[in-house]
């Protein structure tokens, strides 16, 4: 298990998601949105479901009473919230209990969560096909903005109803196990340059210049929120790691040290972002080497017990096209 697929971040998604999502054009993610967390309150266990699960004590009872307090309000107050909130709600939830928890308990939790995760999953995709990888609904904007003429506009439709299964079988393969993020990444660009190959038959060449400008505005909406967010995840997850595994203060330094240098050079990375997809490519490669140089600083700053710790939680990890 790797962190460069589930661990702190997610610069795939910022690769990936305009690839597919905006290439297929810029869609409204308002159903994507209430799909997903309509039952975010259900994805959040009850105390005797945890206790049945995992042994506590009066102690450890007392810190998971709690903190499945607040995650349950939370998930009431916004049952709408962003995409993968729920799973960061989750993470926090994660951090206020693992000091209390010992590995075996610990373990026992994960293993708790994590079916109710994929129940949640099973839910959505049973729902919505494609609608959980952010593939949402025909953007009804473009018929309006690119002037498309009726068949034109059902055309595009089928187009995108086509490649939302395409996609959803594709990432359905990747949290199997059954194919790599590198495999993943060129089936995703595979069924790209197709819809895009199509597309070209259905648009007329100005209709495709003003979808590729809309693509492009779309694109830099999602680089500046990416962009901004960075800097701030390195304390965050510092912190994250800290309450999993115990850090003392010169591991919380050079964790800090270890997740500034991804940060940059995710910064660097995507600031040069241009439109074309052989750069992007580069630009895929480029960040997976920077996930396996953060992977093997983490592994070498955290002592082996400490590693094994960390492995027990990354399957709760946020990770995948659309988290942050």
């Amino acid at each position: 298990m790797h962190i460069r697929l589930k661990l702190l971040t997610s610069a795939f998604a910022m690769i990936a998601a305009p690839l597919f999502v905006a290439g297929c054009g810029q869609e409204d993610t308002t159903s994507t949105t209430s799909a997903e967390n309509n039952t975010t309150a259900s994805v959040v266990p009850s105390y005797a479901q945890v206790s049945t699960t995992v042994s506590l004590d009066d102690a450890d009872a007392a810190v998971m009473k709690a903190a499945l307090a607040d995650w349950q309000q939370a998930a009431t107050e916004d049952p709408d919230g962003a995409p993968f909130g729920f799973r960061r709600a989750q993470m926090e939830f994660v951090a206020d209990v693992a000091p209390s928890l010992d590995d075996a308990q610990l373990t026992k939790l994960v293993e708790l969560l994590e079916s109710r995760n994929e129940a949640h999953r099973k839910e959505i995709r049973d729902t919505h096909s494609g609608l959980a990888y952010g593939f949402g609904e025909f953007p009804q904007h473009l018929t309006k903005e690119l002037g498309l003429t009726p068949e034109e506009e059902a055309a595009m439709k089928s187009l995108h109803e086509d490649a939302r299964p395409q996609i959803s079988k594709q990432f359905e393969a990747f949290y199997a196990g059954t194919i790599t993020h590198e495999q993943l990444y060129a089936a995703l660009t595979e069924i790209h340059d197709a819809v895009r190959e199509k597309l070209a038959t259905i648009l007329t060449a100005e209709q495709m210049a003003k979808f590729a400008a809309l693509r492009d505005q779309r694109q830099d909406q999602h680089l500046d929120r990416k962009l901004e967010r960075i800097d701030g995840h390195v304390e965050e997850h510092t912190a994250w790691l800290d309450a999993v595994v115990n850090l003392n203060d010169a591991q919380q330094s050079q964790v800090r040290t270890a997740l500034t240098t991804f940060a940059s050079a995710q910064k660097a990375a995507l600031e040069t972002l241009p439109s074309d997809s052989s750069t992007r490519a580069k630009l895929h490669e480029t960040m997976m080497t920077a996930h396996d140089a953060l992977e093997t600083a983490v592994k070498e700053i955290l002592t082996d017990a400490q590693w094994s710790r960390l492995e027990i939680v990354l399957p709760l990890l946020p990770h995948g096209p659309r988290h942050t």
